[in-house]
């Protein structure tokens, strides 16, 4: 394993070449995974006619995907800082295209179950890991730049599975078409990863006694003892139910709404993606600048922006996503994503630095287990008689936790200054710089 250190703090590890072949890599593995895991909502309501399944067992298949994710993200990211970043990576592409691929020979309810959650198991962790090596092998100086272009990047996979899954599906008549293709540049890109530079793993800190200083659940348990962290992960909680509900059923509502197939769905929601993705980049922009005049500034436009984003979905909704309809669901998916670039920043303004990858981690781990979300929304739209009309209600009723993540943040810019100030202090005393 690489063991070289840079000679300053703006040197790259590995030098500018592979700092770049690394970042390019992992980035588009991640638009991979994005596409494996986006592709499902677009295929799930020609499966659901195919295989002749109720939408309680078609929500099924979105929960376990989110269970898998998230029973192995903590696991895997340990793995992933005891062992090897790059064997890790390379293993779970493999594995999570495997399984896709074995999502698209599904005969019925158990046969795509089981794989569908195994891509789960096989996607978890990886940006865990894989923005670990990033973070190392790029100097600091870029480091947000650098994040910034994985995030766009990676994020480009969600448009894509949709619009192009669509496609395949009709071009093919196939609901399954689209796993088969998808499953071929995973592989091959995970076989590229067993050969990227990685870094030395360094061992947790222990007392004399050989005793490590603090315990994992003592560590997490102080994250949650901070304030503003504690609203930023109810927040995110709630924004993930709203979050995961859409992305797996919005596809199936326009189908049904308004009558058209699978391609037009997907390229509608592809659209409403690539929408979305500016608003990742603008809430960054805007938080970083309002931040310098208004301490509270980043937790204030993740609680500005979800109240816009939820006001703007349910009057979609309401619309059939039609004509103004459409106009507000891009609006929802502008504001809804500006949150993303200033909640990863709070995790870290609030958290000591032994404690900031723990303090993400936590973050994605209860959004993660909104898995139950796409379920429930199935099972409410069967006791209202499935349909556009019983989907319809069930997602409006999801959509009410945007409530609870605008006010979430809302409380927690109250605390943020306080928690900040707490932390950088930690930091002090413990010698960590700033």
């Amino acid at each position: 394993m690489q063991q070289e250190s840079p000679k300053n703090g703006n040197d790259y590890l590995f030098g500018k070449g592979q700092a770049i072949f690394i970042l390019v890599i992992i980035a588009i593995l991640n638009m991979i995974n994005m596409m494996d895991r986006s592709v499902f909502a677009v295929a799930q309501e020609p499966m659901k006619i195919a295989l002749g399944l109720t939408d309680t067992e078609v929500g099924w298949f979105q929960t376990v995907f989110w269970l898998g994710l998230a029973a192995m993200t903590l696991p895997v990211a340990f793995v992933c800082d005891r062992w090897s970043r790059r064997k890790m990576l390379g293993i779970l592409a493999i594995t999570w295209s495997g399984f896709t691929f074995l999502t698209g020979l599904g005969k019925n309810f158990i046969t795509v179950f089981l794989p569908r959650m195994f891509v789960g198991v096989g996607e978890s962790g990886f940006t865990s890991g894989g923005q670990a090596l990033i973070v190392r092998a790029w100097p600091e100086r870029l480091r947000g730049t650098v994040l910034a272009s994985f995030l766009v990047i990676s994020q480009l996979g969600t448009p894509l599975g949709m619009a192009l899954g669509g496609m395949l599906i009709v071009k093919f008549n196939s609901w399954s078409s689209p796993f088969f293709f998808f499953a071929i540049p995973g592989v091959l890109f995970g076989i590229v990863a067993f050969f990227l530079r990685d870094y030395e793993n360094v061992p947790p800190p222990i007392q004399a006694d050989g005793v490590t200083k603090e315990s994992f659940f003592t560590s997490v348990w102080t994250l949650f003892k901070t304030p503003t962290l504690l609203s930023v992960y109810l927040g995110y909680l709630a924004y993930n139910i709203v979050a995961q509900a859409l992305l797996s059923w919005v596809p199936a509502f326009l189908i049904r709404s308004q009558g058209i197939k699978a391609d037009q769905a997907g390229l509608l929601v592809g659209i409403i993606g690539l929408i979305g993705l500016a608003g990742a980049i603008l809430g960054g922009i805007i938080s970083d600048r309002w931040h310098k005049r208004n301490p509270k500034a980043r937790m204030l436009v993740c609680a500005i922006s979800t109240t816009i984003g939820t006001i703007a979905v349910v009057g979609a909704l309401l619309l059939d996503m039609q004509g103004i309809g459409f106009a507000l669901a891009c609006v929802w998916a502008f504001a809804w994503l500006m949150l993303q670039a200033p909640n990863a920043a709070v995790t870290q303004d609030c958290s000591s630095m032994d404690k900031r990858g723990q303090a993400w981690g936590v973050n994605n781990f209860l959004g993660f287990i909104t898995a139950w979300s796409p379920l429930g929304v199935g099972a409410l739209s069967d006791f209202l008689g499935a349909g556009a009309g019983g989907l319809k209600i069930a997602l409006l009723f999801a959509c009410a936790f945007g409530v609870a993540t605008a006010a979430a943040y809302f409380i927690g810019a109250g605390h943020y200054e306080a928690d900040v100030a707490k932390a950088k202090e930690i930091d002090r005393l413990k010698g960590l710089g700033t």
